[in-house]
Protein backbone atom coordinates (compact mmCIF):
# COMPACT_ATOMS: atom_id res chain seq x y z
CA UNK A 1 0.00 0.00 0.00
CA UNK A 2 1.07 3.57 -0.62
CA UNK A 3 0.23 7.14 0.34
CA UNK A 4 -1.15 9.38 -2.41
CA UNK A 5 -1.38 13.16 -2.10
CA UNK A 6 -3.85 14.81 -4.48
CA UNK A 7 -2.96 18.49 -4.77
CA UNK A 8 -5.70 20.87 -5.98
CA UNK A 9 -3.16 23.38 -7.35
CA UNK A 10 0.34 23.23 -8.82
CA UNK A 11 2.03 25.24 -6.08
CA UNK A 12 1.10 22.57 -3.55
CA UNK A 13 2.86 19.97 -5.71
CA UNK A 14 6.08 21.97 -5.46
CA UNK A 15 5.78 22.38 -1.68
CA UNK A 16 5.01 18.67 -1.20
CA UNK A 17 8.01 17.65 -3.31
CA UNK A 18 10.23 19.92 -1.20
CA UNK A 19 8.92 18.32 2.01
CA UNK A 20 9.41 14.80 0.67
CA UNK A 21 12.93 15.59 -0.53
CA UNK A 22 13.91 17.27 2.75
CA UNK A 23 12.67 14.47 5.00
CA UNK A 24 12.98 11.43 2.75
CA UNK A 25 9.23 10.75 2.57
CA UNK A 26 7.83 8.43 -0.07
CA UNK A 27 4.54 9.84 -1.29
CA UNK A 28 2.93 9.75 -4.73
CA UNK A 29 1.83 13.25 -5.72
CA UNK A 30 -0.96 13.93 -8.25
CA UNK A 31 -2.69 17.13 -9.34
CA UNK A 32 -6.47 17.51 -9.57
CA UNK A 33 -9.28 19.39 -7.87
CA UNK A 34 -12.85 18.57 -6.93
CA UNK A 35 -14.32 16.04 -9.41
CA UNK A 36 -11.02 15.45 -11.15
CA UNK A 37 -9.40 14.88 -7.76
CA UNK A 38 -12.06 12.29 -6.87
CA UNK A 39 -11.41 10.40 -10.13
CA UNK A 40 -7.68 10.37 -9.42
CA UNK A 41 -8.45 9.06 -5.94
CA UNK A 42 -10.54 6.20 -7.39
CA UNK A 43 -7.74 5.28 -9.77
CA UNK A 44 -5.20 5.40 -6.93
CA UNK A 45 -7.27 2.97 -4.86
CA UNK A 46 -7.14 0.50 -7.73
CA UNK A 47 -3.35 1.00 -7.80
CA UNK A 48 -2.96 0.01 -4.13
CA UNK A 49 -3.31 3.38 -2.37
CA UNK A 50 -3.81 2.88 1.37
CA UNK A 51 -4.31 6.49 2.48
CA UNK A 52 -5.20 9.64 0.53
CA UNK A 53 -4.20 13.24 1.33
CA UNK A 54 -5.82 16.42 0.00
CA UNK A 55 -7.21 19.75 1.18
CA UNK A 56 -10.24 22.04 1.08
CA UNK A 57 -13.23 21.08 -1.03
CA UNK A 58 -11.25 18.39 -2.84
CA UNK A 59 -10.55 16.67 0.49
CA UNK A 60 -14.23 16.86 1.49
CA UNK A 61 -15.30 15.31 -1.81
CA UNK A 62 -12.71 12.53 -1.56
CA UNK A 63 -13.58 11.79 2.07
CA UNK A 64 -17.27 11.48 1.15
CA UNK A 65 -16.95 9.36 -1.99
CA UNK A 66 -13.84 7.18 -1.47
CA UNK A 67 -13.87 4.27 0.95
CA UNK A 68 -10.27 4.34 2.16
CA UNK A 69 -9.02 6.81 4.83
CA UNK A 70 -8.31 10.40 3.79
CA UNK A 71 -6.22 12.97 5.64
CA UNK A 72 -6.76 16.72 5.33
CA UNK A 73 -3.96 19.22 4.81
CA UNK A 74 -5.22 21.81 7.26
CA UNK A 75 -5.30 25.47 6.30
CA UNK A 76 -3.65 27.16 9.28
CA UNK A 77 -3.97 30.77 10.42
CA UNK A 78 -0.42 31.26 9.17
CA UNK A 79 -1.52 30.23 5.67
CA UNK A 80 -4.33 32.79 5.81
CA UNK A 81 -1.94 35.42 7.11
CA UNK A 82 0.48 34.83 4.21
CA UNK A 83 -2.38 35.26 1.76
CA UNK A 84 -3.44 38.49 3.48
CA UNK A 85 0.10 39.83 3.21
CA UNK A 86 0.07 39.08 -0.54
CA UNK A 87 -3.29 40.83 -0.87
CA UNK A 88 -2.33 43.97 1.04
CA UNK A 89 -1.43 45.88 -2.14
CA UNK A 90 -4.77 45.02 -3.76
CA UNK A 91 -7.10 46.83 -1.39
CA UNK A 92 -8.20 47.51 2.16
CA UNK A 93 -11.19 45.14 2.58
CA UNK A 94 -11.05 41.41 1.97
CA UNK A 95 -13.35 38.42 1.90
CA UNK A 96 -12.27 34.83 2.47
CA UNK A 97 -14.46 32.40 0.58
CA UNK A 98 -14.26 28.72 1.42
CA UNK A 99 -15.58 25.68 3.21
CA UNK A 100 -15.99 25.79 6.97
CA UNK A 101 -12.91 23.59 7.41
CA UNK A 102 -10.82 26.29 5.69
CA UNK A 103 -12.07 29.58 7.20
CA UNK A 104 -13.21 28.56 10.68
CA UNK A 105 -10.80 30.88 12.55
CA UNK A 106 -10.94 33.92 10.28
CA UNK A 107 -12.87 36.14 12.70
CA UNK A 108 -10.25 35.73 15.41
CA UNK A 109 -7.39 36.54 13.05
CA UNK A 110 -9.25 39.50 11.56
CA UNK A 111 -9.68 41.04 15.01
CA UNK A 112 -6.04 40.45 15.89
CA UNK A 113 -4.72 42.04 12.69
CA UNK A 114 -7.17 44.94 12.83
CA UNK A 115 -7.93 44.31 9.14
CA UNK A 116 -11.49 44.02 7.76
CA UNK A 117 -11.89 40.41 6.60
CA UNK A 118 -15.34 38.96 5.85
CA UNK A 119 -15.79 35.16 5.86
CA UNK A 120 -18.07 33.63 3.23
CA UNK A 121 -18.90 29.97 3.86
CA UNK A 122 -19.69 27.77 0.88
CA UNK A 123 -21.12 24.24 0.86
CA UNK A 124 -20.12 21.15 -1.07
CA UNK A 125 -23.42 21.27 -2.90
CA UNK A 126 -22.91 24.85 -4.12
CA UNK A 127 -22.52 25.20 -7.87
CA UNK A 128 -20.16 27.62 -9.52
CA UNK A 129 -23.04 30.03 -10.10
CA UNK A 130 -24.08 29.86 -6.45
CA UNK A 131 -20.52 30.57 -5.30
CA UNK A 132 -20.32 33.49 -7.74
CA UNK A 133 -23.59 34.85 -6.34
CA UNK A 134 -22.19 34.73 -2.78
CA UNK A 135 -19.08 36.56 -3.96
CA UNK A 136 -21.16 39.24 -5.67
CA UNK A 137 -23.24 39.66 -2.51
CA UNK A 138 -20.26 40.25 -0.20
CA UNK A 139 -18.70 42.67 -2.70
CA UNK A 140 -21.95 44.62 -2.92
CA UNK A 141 -22.67 44.68 0.83
CA UNK A 142 -19.17 45.18 2.23
CA UNK A 143 -17.37 46.92 -0.67
CA UNK A 144 -14.72 44.18 -0.71
CA UNK A 145 -11.64 44.81 -2.89
CA UNK A 146 -10.12 41.33 -3.06
CA UNK A 147 -11.19 37.69 -2.56
CA UNK A 148 -9.06 35.06 -0.82
CA UNK A 149 -9.84 31.38 -1.28
CA UNK A 150 -8.81 27.97 -2.54
CA UNK A 151 -8.01 27.10 -6.15
CA UNK A 152 -11.64 26.51 -7.19
CA UNK A 153 -12.80 29.79 -5.69
CA UNK A 154 -9.98 31.76 -7.31
CA UNK A 155 -10.88 30.27 -10.73
CA UNK A 156 -14.46 31.49 -10.27
CA UNK A 157 -13.60 35.02 -9.12
CA UNK A 158 -11.02 35.52 -11.86
CA UNK A 159 -13.62 34.52 -14.46
CA UNK A 160 -15.77 37.26 -12.91
CA UNK A 161 -13.00 39.80 -13.40
CA UNK A 162 -12.42 40.14 -9.64
CA UNK A 163 -9.01 40.18 -8.00
CA UNK A 164 -8.21 37.05 -6.02
CA UNK A 165 -5.36 35.60 -3.95
CA UNK A 166 -4.90 31.85 -3.45
CA UNK A 167 -4.60 30.61 0.14
CA UNK A 168 -1.71 28.17 -0.12
CA UNK A 169 -0.80 25.48 2.39
CA UNK A 170 2.63 25.73 3.95
CA UNK A 171 5.22 22.97 4.30
CA UNK A 172 4.38 22.47 7.99
CA UNK A 173 0.76 21.56 7.21
CA UNK A 174 1.79 19.20 4.41
CA UNK A 175 4.35 17.49 6.64
CA UNK A 176 1.80 17.05 9.46
CA UNK A 177 -0.68 15.48 7.03
CA UNK A 178 1.97 13.07 5.72
CA UNK A 179 2.83 12.00 9.27
CA UNK A 180 -0.84 11.35 10.06
CA UNK A 181 -1.19 9.38 6.83
CA UNK A 182 1.83 7.26 7.73
CA UNK A 183 0.34 6.40 11.12
CA UNK A 184 -2.96 5.40 9.52
CA UNK A 185 -1.19 3.33 6.89
CA UNK A 186 0.86 1.46 9.48
CA UNK A 187 -2.30 0.74 11.46
CA UNK A 188 -4.03 -0.64 8.36
CA UNK A 189 -1.05 -2.85 7.57
CA UNK A 190 -0.99 -4.16 11.14
CA UNK A 191 -4.68 -5.01 10.93
CA UNK A 192 -3.99 -7.04 7.82
CA UNK A 193 -1.11 -8.83 9.57
CA UNK A 194 1.13 -7.77 6.71
CA UNK A 195 3.65 -5.73 8.65
CA UNK A 196 6.52 -8.08 7.86
CA UNK A 197 6.22 -7.43 4.14
CA UNK A 198 5.13 -3.81 4.35
CA UNK A 199 8.50 -2.11 3.89
CA UNK A 200 9.38 -3.92 0.69
CA UNK A 201 5.95 -3.34 -0.85
CA UNK A 202 5.90 0.31 0.21
CA UNK A 203 9.30 1.02 -1.31
CA UNK A 204 8.18 -0.72 -4.57
CA UNK A 205 4.87 1.63 -4.69
CA UNK A 206 7.24 4.65 -4.43
CA UNK A 207 9.69 3.42 -7.13
CA UNK A 208 10.63 6.18 -9.55
CA UNK A 209 8.78 8.91 -7.65
CA UNK A 210 11.78 10.35 -5.84
CA UNK A 211 15.30 10.53 -7.21
CA UNK A 212 17.71 8.66 -4.98
CA UNK A 213 21.01 10.53 -5.16
CA UNK A 214 22.96 7.62 -3.67
CA UNK A 215 25.96 5.56 -4.58
CA UNK A 216 26.22 1.87 -3.64
CA UNK A 217 28.16 3.05 -0.57
CA UNK A 218 25.37 5.34 0.60
CA UNK A 219 26.95 8.72 -0.25
CA UNK A 220 24.29 11.28 -1.04
CA UNK A 221 23.43 14.98 -0.97
CA UNK A 222 20.14 15.84 0.72
CA UNK A 223 20.24 19.65 0.66
CA UNK A 224 19.09 21.87 -2.21
CA UNK A 225 19.02 25.63 -2.82
CA UNK A 226 15.60 25.67 -1.10
CA UNK A 227 17.45 24.99 2.17
CA UNK A 228 19.41 28.25 1.89
CA UNK A 229 16.91 30.33 3.85
CA UNK A 230 16.93 34.11 4.02
CA UNK A 231 15.53 36.93 1.91
CA UNK A 232 18.24 39.57 2.43
CA UNK A 233 20.07 40.89 -0.61
CA UNK A 234 23.32 39.25 0.53
CA UNK A 235 21.71 35.82 0.86
CA UNK A 236 19.97 36.19 -2.48
CA UNK A 237 23.26 37.09 -4.16
CA UNK A 238 24.99 34.13 -2.52
CA UNK A 239 22.27 31.76 -3.68
CA UNK A 240 22.36 33.16 -7.23
CA UNK A 241 26.14 32.79 -7.38
CA UNK A 242 25.94 29.19 -6.16
CA UNK A 243 23.28 28.40 -8.78
CA UNK A 244 25.55 29.78 -11.52
CA UNK A 245 28.49 27.72 -10.23
CA UNK A 246 26.29 24.60 -10.31
CA UNK A 247 26.06 24.95 -14.09
CA UNK A 248 29.84 24.58 -14.47
CA UNK A 249 32.21 21.72 -13.66
CA UNK A 250 35.07 23.79 -12.19
CA UNK A 251 36.47 23.46 -8.68
CA UNK A 252 34.78 25.56 -6.00
CA UNK A 253 36.27 26.97 -2.79
CA UNK A 254 33.76 27.91 -0.08
CA UNK A 255 35.16 30.26 2.55
CA UNK A 256 33.36 31.19 5.74
CA UNK A 257 33.04 30.95 9.49
CA UNK A 258 32.02 27.79 11.29
CA UNK A 259 28.28 27.21 11.14
CA UNK A 260 27.55 29.31 8.05
CA UNK A 261 26.29 26.38 5.98
CA UNK A 262 29.29 25.52 3.83
CA UNK A 263 28.25 21.89 3.35
CA UNK A 264 24.65 22.91 2.64
CA UNK A 265 25.99 25.12 -0.16
CA UNK A 266 28.20 22.31 -1.46
CA UNK A 267 25.31 19.82 -1.51
CA UNK A 268 23.06 22.38 -3.20
CA UNK A 269 25.62 22.96 -5.94
CA UNK A 270 25.90 19.20 -6.47
CA UNK A 271 22.13 18.74 -6.61
CA UNK A 272 21.82 21.65 -9.02
CA UNK A 273 24.45 20.25 -11.36
CA UNK A 274 24.50 17.63 -14.10
CA UNK A 275 26.12 15.28 -11.54
CA UNK A 276 23.05 15.26 -9.28
CA UNK A 277 22.28 11.58 -9.87
CA UNK A 278 25.83 10.55 -8.97
CA UNK A 279 27.52 10.26 -5.55
CA UNK A 280 28.24 13.19 -3.24
CA UNK A 281 31.13 12.18 -0.98
CA UNK A 282 32.06 14.40 1.98
CA UNK A 283 35.19 14.15 4.15
CA UNK A 284 36.34 16.40 6.99
CA UNK A 285 40.10 16.77 6.60
CA UNK A 286 40.49 17.87 10.23
CA UNK A 287 38.53 14.99 11.73
CA UNK A 288 40.81 12.13 10.65
CA UNK A 289 44.38 11.35 11.74
CA UNK A 290 47.00 12.13 9.10
CA UNK A 291 47.68 8.55 7.97
CA UNK A 292 44.03 7.55 8.03
CA UNK A 293 43.06 10.61 5.95
CA UNK A 294 45.46 9.58 3.19
CA UNK A 295 44.17 6.00 3.04
CA UNK A 296 40.54 7.16 3.14
CA UNK A 297 41.01 9.62 0.28
CA UNK A 298 43.12 7.50 -2.05
CA UNK A 299 42.42 3.92 -0.93
CA UNK A 300 44.96 1.14 -0.50
CA UNK A 301 45.90 -2.27 -1.85
CA UNK A 302 45.96 -5.58 0.01
CA UNK A 303 48.88 -5.66 2.46
CA UNK A 304 49.79 -1.98 1.98
CA UNK A 305 50.27 -1.54 5.73
CA UNK A 306 49.65 -3.33 9.01
CA UNK A 307 45.92 -3.66 9.60
CA UNK A 308 44.98 -3.07 5.96
CA UNK A 309 41.74 -4.75 4.93
CA UNK A 310 42.18 -7.95 2.98
CA UNK A 311 41.63 -7.25 -0.69
CA UNK A 312 42.30 -3.54 -0.24
CA UNK A 313 39.83 -0.68 -0.27
CA UNK A 314 38.66 1.92 -2.75
CA UNK A 315 39.32 5.50 -1.64
CA UNK A 316 36.75 8.30 -1.47
CA UNK A 317 37.89 9.73 -4.80
CA UNK A 318 37.09 6.40 -6.46
CA UNK A 319 33.74 6.25 -4.67
CA UNK A 320 32.91 9.76 -5.90
CA UNK A 321 33.58 8.86 -9.54
CA UNK A 322 31.05 10.63 -11.76
CA UNK A 323 29.95 12.86 -8.89
CA UNK A 324 31.33 15.36 -6.39
CA UNK A 325 33.83 15.13 -3.52
CA UNK A 326 33.53 17.72 -0.74
CA UNK A 327 36.77 18.39 1.14
CA UNK A 328 35.75 20.22 4.31
CA UNK A 329 38.37 22.09 6.35
CA UNK A 330 40.86 21.63 3.53
CA UNK A 331 43.33 23.95 5.29
CA UNK A 332 43.95 21.22 7.88
CA UNK A 333 45.20 18.66 5.34
CA UNK A 334 48.88 17.68 5.89
CA UNK A 335 51.41 18.79 3.26
CA UNK A 336 52.08 15.30 1.91
CA UNK A 337 48.32 14.74 1.46
CA UNK A 338 48.13 18.13 -0.29
CA UNK A 339 50.82 16.94 -2.70
CA UNK A 340 48.77 13.86 -3.63
CA UNK A 341 45.61 15.96 -3.92
CA UNK A 342 47.34 18.26 -6.38
CA UNK A 343 48.35 15.32 -8.57
CA UNK A 344 44.80 13.96 -8.57
CA UNK A 345 43.41 17.37 -9.58
CA UNK A 346 45.98 17.79 -12.34
CA UNK A 347 45.86 14.29 -13.80
CA UNK A 348 42.32 13.19 -12.90
CA UNK A 349 43.81 9.85 -11.89
CA UNK A 350 44.40 8.26 -8.50
CA UNK A 351 46.82 5.58 -7.28
CA UNK A 352 45.99 3.59 -4.16
CA UNK A 353 48.54 3.34 -1.34
CA UNK A 354 50.76 0.36 -2.11
CA UNK A 355 49.39 0.16 -5.63
CA UNK A 356 51.13 0.18 -9.00
CA UNK A 357 48.29 1.12 -11.33
CA UNK A 358 46.58 4.46 -11.82
CA UNK A 359 42.78 4.62 -11.84
CA UNK A 360 41.08 7.30 -14.02
CA UNK A 361 38.36 9.26 -12.21
CA UNK A 362 35.79 11.90 -13.15
CA UNK A 363 35.21 13.93 -10.00
CA UNK A 364 34.25 17.53 -9.30
CA UNK A 365 36.01 18.98 -6.23
CA UNK A 366 34.35 21.39 -3.82
CA UNK A 367 36.54 22.45 -0.90
CA UNK A 368 35.73 24.53 2.18
CA UNK A 369 37.71 26.35 4.84
CA UNK A 370 36.95 28.45 7.88
CA UNK A 371 40.40 30.05 7.98
CA UNK A 372 42.20 32.52 5.64
CA UNK A 373 43.78 29.97 3.32
CA UNK A 374 46.13 32.45 1.64
CA UNK A 375 47.66 33.22 5.03
CA UNK A 376 48.43 29.51 5.34
CA UNK A 377 50.11 29.69 1.93
CA UNK A 378 52.34 32.60 2.96
CA UNK A 379 53.22 30.75 6.18
CA UNK A 380 54.18 27.62 4.24
CA UNK A 381 51.40 25.50 5.74
CA UNK A 382 49.45 25.18 2.49
CA UNK A 383 50.72 24.61 -1.04
CA UNK A 384 50.35 27.62 -3.32
CA UNK A 385 49.83 25.48 -6.43
CA UNK A 386 47.04 23.52 -4.72
CA UNK A 387 45.43 26.77 -3.55
CA UNK A 388 45.12 28.04 -7.12
CA UNK A 389 43.83 24.64 -8.26
CA UNK A 390 41.01 24.87 -5.73
CA UNK A 391 40.32 28.61 -5.84
CA UNK A 392 38.80 28.66 -9.32
CA UNK A 393 35.27 29.64 -8.26
CA UNK A 394 34.92 31.12 -4.79
CA UNK A 395 31.90 31.61 -2.54
CA UNK A 396 32.19 33.66 0.64
CA UNK A 397 29.48 32.66 3.10
CA UNK A 398 27.65 35.22 5.23
CA UNK A 399 27.90 35.36 9.02
CA UNK A 400 24.55 35.47 10.80
CA UNK A 401 25.39 38.76 12.54
CA UNK A 402 25.73 40.42 9.12
CA UNK A 403 22.18 39.53 8.05
CA UNK A 404 20.08 40.29 11.17
CA UNK A 405 16.96 40.70 9.05
CA UNK A 406 17.20 37.01 8.06
CA UNK A 407 17.59 35.64 11.59
CA UNK A 408 13.82 35.41 12.38
CA UNK A 409 13.23 33.67 9.02
CA UNK A 410 15.99 31.12 9.65
CA UNK A 411 14.82 30.63 13.23
CA UNK A 412 11.28 29.86 12.06
CA UNK A 413 12.55 27.44 9.42
CA UNK A 414 14.71 25.59 11.96
CA UNK A 415 11.82 25.46 14.42
CA UNK A 416 9.57 23.76 11.85
CA UNK A 417 12.29 21.40 10.62
CA UNK A 418 13.62 20.27 14.00
CA UNK A 419 10.15 19.93 15.53
CA UNK A 420 9.09 17.40 12.91
CA UNK A 421 12.44 15.61 13.01
CA UNK A 422 12.23 15.21 16.79
CA UNK A 423 8.49 14.94 17.39
CA UNK A 424 6.95 13.90 14.08
CA UNK A 425 3.48 14.77 15.35
CA UNK A 426 1.40 17.77 16.35
CA UNK A 427 1.82 21.44 15.51
CA UNK A 428 5.14 23.21 16.14
CA UNK A 429 5.18 25.99 18.75
CA UNK A 430 4.29 29.39 17.40
CA UNK A 431 6.57 32.38 17.85
CA UNK A 432 5.66 35.92 18.84
CA UNK A 433 7.21 38.99 17.13
CA UNK A 434 8.65 40.20 20.47
CA UNK A 435 11.51 37.67 20.28
CA UNK A 436 12.84 38.96 16.95
CA UNK A 437 14.68 41.91 18.47
CA UNK A 438 16.40 39.56 20.92
CA UNK A 439 17.50 37.25 18.11
CA UNK A 440 18.79 40.11 15.96
CA UNK A 441 20.69 41.78 18.82
CA UNK A 442 22.94 38.78 19.54
CA UNK A 443 26.16 38.33 17.51
CA UNK A 444 25.82 34.51 17.04
CA UNK A 445 29.51 33.50 17.05
CA UNK A 446 28.44 29.96 16.13
CA UNK A 447 26.18 31.24 13.33
CA UNK A 448 23.38 28.94 12.11
CA UNK A 449 24.82 26.00 14.03
CA UNK A 450 24.44 27.98 17.27
CA UNK A 451 20.94 29.11 16.28
CA UNK A 452 20.06 25.45 15.68
CA UNK A 453 21.32 24.66 19.19
CA UNK A 454 18.95 27.29 20.57
CA UNK A 455 15.99 25.76 18.72
CA UNK A 456 16.93 22.28 19.98
CA UNK A 457 17.02 23.66 23.54
CA UNK A 458 13.68 25.44 23.20
CA UNK A 459 11.91 22.37 21.81
CA UNK A 460 13.32 20.27 24.65
CA UNK A 461 12.35 22.70 27.43
CA UNK A 462 9.13 24.40 26.28
CA UNK A 463 6.12 23.72 28.48
CA UNK A 464 3.71 25.80 26.38
CA UNK A 465 2.87 26.05 22.67
CA UNK A 466 4.44 29.53 22.38
CA UNK A 467 8.06 30.65 22.01
CA UNK A 468 8.05 33.95 23.91
CA UNK A 469 10.63 36.39 25.31
CA UNK A 470 10.93 34.43 28.55
CA UNK A 471 11.80 31.19 26.72
CA UNK A 472 14.46 32.91 24.60
CA UNK A 473 15.89 34.73 27.63
CA UNK A 474 16.11 31.39 29.43
CA UNK A 475 18.33 30.05 26.65
CA UNK A 476 20.67 33.03 26.90
CA UNK A 477 20.77 32.77 30.71
CA UNK A 478 21.78 29.09 30.56
CA UNK A 479 24.52 29.47 27.96
CA UNK A 480 28.16 28.99 28.86
CA UNK A 481 29.62 31.56 26.43
CA UNK A 482 30.81 34.74 28.09
CA UNK A 483 29.03 36.89 25.51
CA UNK A 484 25.63 35.38 26.21
CA UNK A 485 24.17 38.54 27.76
CA UNK A 486 25.27 41.00 25.10
CA UNK A 487 21.78 40.97 23.60
CA UNK A 488 20.17 42.36 26.75
CA UNK A 489 20.49 46.14 26.38
CA UNK A 490 19.45 46.46 22.75
CA UNK A 491 16.83 43.74 23.12
CA UNK A 492 15.12 45.58 25.95
CA UNK A 493 15.26 48.80 23.97
CA UNK A 494 13.74 47.24 20.87
CA UNK A 495 11.36 45.12 22.91
CA UNK A 496 9.37 48.22 23.78
CA UNK A 497 8.96 48.99 20.08
CA UNK A 498 7.88 45.49 19.11
CA UNK A 499 5.04 45.61 21.64
CA UNK A 500 3.47 48.60 19.88
CA UNK A 501 0.13 47.67 18.28
CA UNK A 502 -0.47 49.26 14.92
CA UNK A 503 -3.93 50.66 14.38
CA UNK A 504 -5.85 52.31 11.56
CA UNK A 505 -6.38 51.38 7.93
CA UNK A 506 -4.10 48.92 6.17
CA UNK A 507 -2.51 51.81 4.24
CA UNK A 508 -1.75 53.67 7.48
CA UNK A 509 -0.32 50.51 9.03
CA UNK A 510 1.91 50.02 5.97
CA UNK A 511 3.13 53.62 6.11
CA UNK A 512 3.93 53.49 9.82
CA UNK A 513 5.70 50.13 9.47
CA UNK A 514 7.89 51.51 6.66
CA UNK A 515 8.67 54.67 8.68
CA UNK A 516 9.64 52.61 11.75
CA UNK A 517 11.79 50.21 9.76
CA UNK A 518 13.55 53.04 7.89
CA UNK A 519 14.32 54.59 11.26
CA UNK A 520 15.61 51.28 12.63
CA UNK A 521 17.83 50.83 9.55
CA UNK A 522 19.07 54.45 9.75
CA UNK A 523 17.65 55.26 6.34
CA UNK A 524 19.30 52.32 4.54
CA UNK A 525 16.74 51.64 1.80
CA UNK A 526 18.09 48.24 0.74
CA UNK A 527 18.25 46.91 4.31
CA UNK A 528 14.76 48.29 4.99
CA UNK A 529 13.40 46.48 1.93
CA UNK A 530 15.12 43.26 3.04
CA UNK A 531 13.63 43.48 6.55
CA UNK A 532 10.15 44.17 5.17
CA UNK A 533 10.43 41.33 2.65
CA UNK A 534 9.70 43.56 -0.37
CA UNK A 535 11.75 44.65 -3.35
CA UNK A 536 13.71 47.91 -3.37
CA UNK A 537 11.53 49.14 -6.25
CA UNK A 538 8.32 48.53 -4.27
CA UNK A 539 9.77 50.38 -1.27
CA UNK A 540 10.76 53.37 -3.40
CA UNK A 541 7.25 53.46 -4.87
CA UNK A 542 5.68 53.44 -1.41
CA UNK A 543 8.06 56.12 -0.15
CA UNK A 544 7.23 58.34 -3.11
CA UNK A 545 3.49 57.71 -2.63
CA UNK A 546 3.67 58.86 1.00
CA UNK A 547 6.38 61.54 0.55
CA UNK A 548 8.87 59.71 2.75
CA UNK A 549 11.94 61.17 1.05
Amino acid sequence: MKIVLIAPYQGMVHEALEVCRAYGEQVEILTGRMGQGVELARKSVLEDAGVLISRGGTFLSIAEEIAIPAVEVAVTPYDVLRALLKARDLGTKFAIVGFENVIGSVKEWSALLNVPVFPVVIEQTDTGKEIAAKVQEVIHQEQVDCILGDASVIDIVQDMGIRGVLIESGKASIWAAIQEAKRILLARVAQCDAHATFRGRFDQAAQGLMRQKKSPDGHEAVHTFADLWGQSSRMQRLKQTAKQFALTDSSVLIVGETGTGKEVIAQSIHNGSSRSNSPFVAVNCAALPEQLLESELFGYEDGAFTGARRGGKAGLFEQADGGTIFLDEIGEAPLHVQRRLLRVLEERRVMRIGGEHVIPIDVRVIAATNKPLWSSVTEGAFRQDLFFRLDVLRINTVALRDIPEDIPVIFEGLLQQIWYQRKGVGTPPRTIPDINCMLRAYSWPGNVRELRNMVEYLIATLTTSVVNREAVADWFDNRSLACSHEYATSAKCEGHQTQRRYAGSLAKVQRQLIVDTLHECQGDVQRTADMLGISRTTLWRKMKQWNLG
